[in-house]
């Protein structure tokens, strides 16, 4: 079962929540594994195979994407800037900043996305980096 966007989903807390899944990976965490495993040549890979493999932070980007159902990064960029973009036509259109608005949606996204996070990837907290 493929993950859910909030309903304002912002691409900034999505490209760090892909650079948190490859910390974790590189600090050899397991639970980046559930992620990843998205990715063909991880389908059926143990975490230690997984762990033991190299890996750039495109190809968790794609690992990611899939996760919330999507065919590429580049697909799930294009939901989130569409859905950024309806969301400034109904929230005032030409009167609102864009970037006031992005930051209003980030700011009522990041709650959720840290529980989510320290919930998915346990050495993540609300105040940083733990050791694992």
């Amino acid at each position: 079962m493929a993950k859910q966007l909030p309903a304002t989903p912002s691409l900034e807390h999505l490209k760090k929540e892909a650079k948190h899944i490859l910390q974790a990976y590189k600090q050899r965490n397991p639970s980046a594994c559930q992620t990843l495993r998205h990715l063909d040549r991880y389908s059926g890979k143990t975490d230690e195979e997984i762990l033991e493999s190299k890996i750039s932070l495109a190809e968790v980007q794609f690992a990611l994407a899939t996760e919330y159902g999507f065919k590429s990064w580049k697909a799930l960029k294009k939901h989130v800037e569409a859905a950024a973009a309806t969301e400034g036509e109904a929230g005032g259109g030409k009167g609102e900043h864009p970037r006031r608005a992005q930051a209003q949606q980030n700011a009522s996204w990041q709650p959720l996305c840290e529980k989510q996070l320290e919930a998915e990837l346990p050495i993540f907290t609300s105040s940083g980096w733990r050791d694992a």
